[in-house]
């Protein structure tokens, strides 16, 4: 999945504008999700069949619209994925955001490089990784228990 720009709200108003680092970005998937995204796209062509010439032509590169070909407002989004988390038995405020910094914690606790993490997630660097997105989860505080232990016994 290729990366070339942002959706960017201004009260009520959807603008596509650049990514924050002016530059497209490539992006692995698994096959699951692709199998997930070939089924969404499948449903919105319905969709836009549908719709017919009420959907509109300027958001066709978005991937996650409305039913009537719109763009996703943040707060339909937040209220869909908290929804989801309900539904998964998950309790409390769960949002989008929430899913980035779980993603980027168990990707860290499973080993994947801090530099890796941070192209993932857009940023030129690994600081905002460290600072904002990684969280020790229980393993990673298990693993690092182990080593402690390892070393003050050696």
């Amino acid at each position: 999945m290729v990366v070339h720009r942002s959706l960017e709200w201004h009260r009520k108003e959807a603008r596509l504008k650049s990514t924050k680092t002016n530059r497209s970005r490539t992006l692995a998937i698994a096959e699951s999700t692709v199998k997930a995204l070939r089924r969404h796209h499948d449903v919105q062509a319905e969709e836009r069949r549908v719709a017919g010439p009420l959907w509109p032509s300027e958001w066709s590169q978005l991937v996650f619209v409305t039913q009537n070909g719109t763009p996703l407002h943040p707060a339909n989004a937040r209220r869909m994925v908290s929804t989801m988390a309900r539904s998964a038995g998950i309790e409390g405020r769960v949002t989008p955001y929430d899913l980035r910094h779980t993603a980027t914690s168990v990707l860290s606790a499973r080993g994947v490089a801090p530099e890796l993490l941070a192209d993932l997630l857009g940023h030129v660097d690994t600081r905002m990784v460290f600072r904002h997105y990684r969280h020790p989860i229980t393993p990673t505080i298990d693993v690092a228990a182990v080593h402690i232990d390892d070393a003050l016994n050696a």
